[in-house]
């Protein structure tokens, strides 16, 4: 039955995404944490040797550098006067004049012409490389100059020298300034006078041919009333782009939101007017449509949380919302209707408008254009007459005071006796420090870049878009951690082994639960045994009959764990000496058999490929629930890749931290190329200390003890 529109609906939210692109983002953060973590415990001697290296090669700069002497000076700025028309004032010089004179200070030109002078005075005297330091202390008027060299005589000499090229410099500057602008202010005297003269002319003869005072009456009030008709103008614009903007249903619930203004000016009355036209008989019925309609939907909607949908009080509300949706859309018309004749209105004042203000504009532009002119033409003079006044008293002060820039820099302090420099070890010492450890980070990070080992269940992501069936946590053993028991103390442990049969025998696999299980990896030492046999415990306990074989025909090494021969075995199987019934053994646990490798063989994919295996694999399949190879890996040898299209499934097993993104793909597209059937990634010894393994830090949730052992499946 299809249901009457609801006014009310409202769309879903995103809240639910974003929070899970949160919990992702903060994932991947822990993740990459954890990696940077893992990479400078492995890489934590590059630090220390960049660090080292840094230290040492800059106490051998300091110590090669031959020894310096310095020497030290002061000058001190003193203020000016200026002439104001209440008397001198005394004002201090600025950043500006500092950083100026700090400038030519460290000019080559400057200090070129005091190597000149030292070489004039006393040639016999060695030159040698100086440098110079030059700053202001913060609230004061005093420039310290400190002149290093490897010479302490000629460092004296040199910071004296440039004292006095400093100070002759400022001289000629001042000399040279006062005589140009002295002659330039003169010239722009005259040139403004005559400037002057002409804008006077122009005043007068404006004012003599227009009536200014009535020009300014008369364009006040066209101003007034222009401006009333631009408000009403306005008024209408925004209706009518409201009107393009809006539909039907949006503009009847703006004007149903109407304010009441009271006012007592027409021009106020009237924008109100428009701003704020009531509804129309259809469109107030319209309103009164949607409103019975949001009522008869909750109503049926409070009915529902008690009713079926065929109940007769709820199909009495259907048919009454039926009814009013009708309603609804021929009011809607009507409305439509009321709308298109409000904006033929609209549009008619506003054409009415423009021919109004196109009458009244242009008598205002005659008028204002006069108004205009005649005010150009004063501020052509007031400016003319302003630069002439100013131009006139700067004159009249250099008269006053014969130069226009006095000097009041002096020497306050002349060059003292070059002192030997102590060597600064610290400085350099923690710079070298940092920048060698700069360096060891920078080199870390390049072998990160190296470096594809994952870390986590993010960076496996990153690479591959393989089915993660389960996620091993690290148990912090060296090599390979015990297996499983009844009553395993390691409660997380154990429960990530569960958690992977729960994935095997619920997982959709298109078609047969599989029996024959292959458990491979890429290379050696990622677990994958102790992984095979803790697999085949937890599928055992749950009540399957399963069987454990050693398929590793080269160095398969199961046995170990049990404690068991390695002969006879499936090798003793496959070449016909032995019956795998009289090879099977027992492990302690109930329901869980196990076929050892038996002795070596050199050609093992030839045996795995003959028609006994698939003989074998065949009376496997009807005697056990469930039989689970532990492979030899993928890359070392031939045996995975020829045995694994055999079985039903192969599981692929990558260590964290450990197994390289290159070293997985290469293994997975070669099983891939053989046509294997690949069910899925096991995470073995995945970090308890990420964000996306945090279920792992309840751990007080396992320690309960069960009060009866479960039943068998």
């Amino acid at each position: 039955m299809n249901q009457p529109p609801n006014p009310s609906f409202q769309g879903p939210t995103s809240s639910g995404v974003a929070q899970q692109n949160q919990v992702s983002r903060l994932n991947a953060a822990s993740a990459r944490w954890q990696r940077y973590k893992l990479l400078l415990l492995r890489r934590w001697w590059l630090l220390l040797l960049g660090a080292s290296i840094g230290v040492c090669a800059m106490a051998w700069k300091v110590y090669s550098e031959p020894e310096r002497y310095v020497s030290f000076a002061r000058l001190m700025a003193g203020g000016s006067y200026e002439n104001i028309t209440d008397g001198p004032r005394y004002r201090e010089f600025n950043h500006e004049f500092f950083g100026t004179a700090i400038e030519v200070l460290q000019s080559h030109e400057i200090r070129r012409k005091a190597a000149e002078r030292v070489e004039s005075y006393d040639p016999d005297l060695v030159a040698c490389p100086v440098s110079a330091k030059i700053d202001r202390p913060t609230g004061t008027s005093i420039i310290n100059i400190s002149m290093t060299g490897t010479r302490p005589e000629y460092t004296q000499k040199f910071l004296d020298s440039l004292l006095q090229e400093f100070m002759a410099y400022r001289k000629r500057v001042r000399e040279e300034a006062s005589t140009q602008t002295l002659n330039l202010i003169t010239e722009e005297l005259i040139r403004l006078e005559a400037m002057l003269d002409k804008e006077e002319a122009k005043v007068v003869e404006f004012a003599e041919r227009n009536n200014i005072t009535l020009l300014t009456q008369s364009n006040n009030s066209a101003a007034q009333y222009l401006q009333g008709l631009g408000s009403q103008k306005a008024a209408l614009e925004t209706e009518l782009s409201l009107l393009d903007l809006l539909d039907v249903d949006a503009d009847i619930e703006r004007r149903s939101r109407r304010i009441d203004i009271s006012s007592s000016e027409s021009l106020e009355a009237e924008i109100s007017g428009i701003l704020n036209a009531g509804l129309g008989s259809a469109e107030l019925k319209y309103l009164e449509a949607k409103q019975r309609i949001q009522i008869l939907q909750a109503e049926r909607d409070n009915l529902l949380l008690s009713l079926k949908e065929r109940h007769p009080l709820v199909l009495e509300k259907d048919e009454g919302l039926r009814k009013e949706v009708m309603l609804l859309a021929m009011h809607r018309d009507l409305s439509i209707q009321e709308a298109e004749r409000r904006r033929a209105s609209l549009e008619l004042k506003y054409k009415n408008l423009e021919s109004e203000m196109a009458k009244y504009e242009k008598e205002a532009l005659t008028v204002g254009a006069a108004l205009a002119q005649y005010e150009r033409i004063e501020a052509g003079r007031d400016r003319y007459k302003k630069r002439y006044n100013e131009y006139f008293e700067m004159l009249q002060s250099i008269d006053a005071s014969g130069q226009l820039t006095p000097d009041f820099m002096s020497v306050l302090q002349k060059a003292t006796g070059a002192q030997r420099r102590a060597l600064d070890f610290r400085t350099p010492l923690l710079l070298g420090l940092l920048l060698g450890t700069l360096v060891g980070l920078v080199v870390i990070f390049l072998f990160d870049k190296l470096d594809d080992r994952m870390n986590s269940f993010s960076e496996f992501q990153a690479h591959f878009h393989e089915d993660v069936l389960g996620q091993i946590p690290d148990q912090n053993f060296r090599g390979e951690s015990p297996l499983l028991k009844l009553n395993d103390d390691r409660h997380l442990y154990a429960e990530a082994f569960r958690n992977l049969r729960s994935s095997l025998l619920f997982k959709d696999w298109h078609g047969a639960s599989p029996k024959l299980l292959a458990v491979a990896s890429s290379v050696p030492n990622e677990g994958k045994t102790t992984v095979t046999a803790n697999l085949a415990f937890t599928m055992a306990t749950a009540g399957a009959r399963v069987l454990l074989v050693d398929a590793d025909l080269r160095r398969g090494g199961m046995n170990e764990l049990y404690g068991l021969p390695s002969s006879p075995g499936l090798s003793e199987v496959l070449t016909k000496v032995s019956d795998w019934r009289d090879c099977l053994r027992e492990t302690g646990t109930t329901n869980l058999s196990f076929l050892a490798r038996g002795k070596a063989l050199d050609q093992t994919s030839e045996h795995f490929l003959s028609a006994r295996c698939k003989e074998v694999l065949d009376e496997l399949r009807n005697e056990y629930d469930f039989v689970i190879f532990d492979t030899a890996p993928v890359l070392v040898a031939d045996d995975t890749a020829s045995f694994a299209p055999l079985v039903d499934q192969t599981l692929f097993v990558i260590r964290m931290g450990s197994t390289t993104a290159r070293m997985a793909e290469k293994a997975l597209g070669q099983l891939y190329g053989r046509q294997v059937h690949v069910g899925g990634v096991l995470l073995n010894r995945a970090s308890t200390s990420l964000k996306e393994y945090s279920y792992y830090n309840y751990a007080n949730y396992y320690t309960a003890q069960p009060i009866t052992p479960p039943p068998a499946s």
